[in-house]
Parts: C-alpha cells; structure tokens; sequence
C-alpha cells in the first residue's frame, strides 16, 4: 500500500510536473487517512489533505477541472469515442491509469 500511495503522490499533487487533480473515488481519501493512522507519516496526511481540497476544484489543471484537462489528453473527442464508453468525466478512467503505472 506504501508504493501505491507513493506512485499517487509523485502523480498528483500541487508541484510542477505533477497533475493537479484528483481520483475519481472518494474512498482513496479514506484509505490514505487510515494509512496515515497505521504510519503516522505526515506525508500521508498532507497526501489526502491535498485530494480533499482538489475534488471538485474547477481551475485545477491549467486553469481547468481536472477531468476536462485529463479527456482531452487522452484523446477523448465527440466523434471518436466509441458508443460504449461511459458518461462524459466518468470516474473510471483516472483510477484505471493510476493502477496500470504501477
């Protein structure tokens, strides 16, 4: 769970370099507030404390919400997305990244 939360941390956060957003799923908040309990390690706190305060934020990666900046990246376009996908800034895809750069 520590690598994890390590490839999370140098993924996200509010550096250069790093993606101004946040998961998809609140309960990776959860999880990394009850690592911080097991480990006591600050950087876990202000890890989940950096999530809490993005979700939901508008202007969060270049001036713009996250899952906005992140479909775009990814190529995501009206006319090409295949009918099957789910809705438009659908939560899936941001966790599913995360997990296959592990």
């Amino acid at each position: 769970m520590i690598k994890y939360v390590e490839l999370l941390s140098k993924t996200f956060g509010p550096n250069a370099g790093q993606k101004h957003g946040y998961p998809g799923h609140p309960e990776i908040e959860l999880a990394i507030l009850r690592l911080y309990g097991r480990t006591q390690d600050p950087a876990h706190l202000a890890f989940a404390r950096y999530f809490i305060n993005e979700r939901g934020n508008p202007k969060g990666q270049d001036g713009r919400h996250y899952y906005d900046f992140e479909a775009e990246a990814r190529g995501d376009r009206e006319n090409e997305v295949p009918g099957m996908y789910p809705e438009k800034r659908s939560y899936w895809w941001v966790s599913s990244q995360v997990v296959k750069n592990l």
